[in-house]
């Protein structure tokens, strides 16, 4: 605890109060370069070592405008942190800097609005345009002082700059005319936490997403939003993947709409699996990654454009 910076510390002397952020991360270089990058940017930074150290911070120094975590953490994890933080700081951003995307997805941590993925190593340039575009919706990032391209110790300088799941559509300049309205996606599952998690992905791509906890209640969603695509599970109580399917061809209108069935039935019989492709249904096997979910909406959205 130590090595706990808890004040503080701003490099901006304007009158301007600079944005607070408390950097978390139980590797030392990671914790130096990013307060080092956000000082010089003119934020103001306060440093802890673990969670722990973190919440006390938080409560001595508070509020700030955005926590920039590890996920992956001795005792308690960022998505933990910012849970805690954010019943007293409900409007808290959060950045989680990490090297452990995959397994983000797998232990099912979903993004919430205003969290946004960084992944290691990062640059001056990724790190800066992440926390600007969480902080102000918009891609702001200075050129480092040193006029170099600084890089986190240890990457590549072909690294990717930063990943990042907030849509960067959303922070470019206005364009006169009508935006095109995004795309609608229905998701029909009958686990919720599944459905959310993967809805909150899809919004974070700019798409229009409703969820739907069993059959009957989409296709209620279809008669009232009529969607671009269908994600839908094929084991539902009641109404299966399949009676959903032929209840949703036999509209005249959604004939067409493109559906991908996601599921974990790894003995489809012959005859169901006929069907599903009759009924012009894709047939996707889990486990996936919610990156491999997100590129099927994305084909599916495409067929239907």
């Amino acid at each position: 605890m130590s090595e706990d910076k808890g004040q503080p510390r701003s490099a901006n002397h304007t009158e301007a109060e600079p944005s607070r952020i408390l950097i978390v991360d139980d590797e030392l270089s990671v914790r130096e370069f990013a307060s080092r990058v956000l000082l010089d940017a003119g934020y103001a930074t306060a440093t802890a070592v673990d969670s722990a150290g973190a919440m006390q911070i938080a409560r001595s120094f508070g509020p700030f405008a955005l926590l920039l975590t590890d996920i992956v953490m001795p005792h308690m994890n960022g998505d933990e942190l910012a849970i805690r933080l954010r019943q007293h700081e409900p409007a808290l951003k959060v950045l989680y800097l990490t090297g452990y995307c995959d397994h983000l997805f797998v232990e099912k941590v979903a993004l919430r609005e205003g969290e946004a993925f960084l992944d290691k190593p990062c640059t001056v340039r990724g790190l800066l345009e992440a926390v600007s575009l969480l902080l102000f919706g918009r891609s702001k990032a200075p050129e480092h002082p040193t006029g170099s391209a600084a890089i986190l110790p240890g990457a590549s300088a072909h690294s990717t700059p930063f990943t990042t799941r907030i849509s960067v559509t959303a922070a470019q300049a206005p364009v006169t005319g009508s935006p095109p309205k995004p795309a609608r996606v229905l998701l029909v599952d009958d686990d919720p936490e599944t459905a959310q998690t993967l809805a909150r992905m899809l919004k974070l791509e700019g798409y229009d997403v409703r969820t739907a906890i069993n059959a009957e209640a989409g296709l209620h969603a279809v008669e009232v939003s009529a969607p671009d695509a269908i994600l839908l599970d094929l084991h539902m109580p009641l109404v299966d993947g399949v009676a959903f399917l032929r209840r949703l061809r036999a509209d005249e209108h959604q004939q067409h709409t493109p559906v991908a069935i996601v599921t974990g039935d790894y003995f489809i019989d012959d005859t169901v699996s006929n069907e599903l492709s009759g009924l012009g249904a894709e047939v996707y096997l889990k486990p996936l990654w919610l990156e491999d979910l997100v590129t099927i909406t994305h084909g599916l959205v495409k067929v239907a454009q």
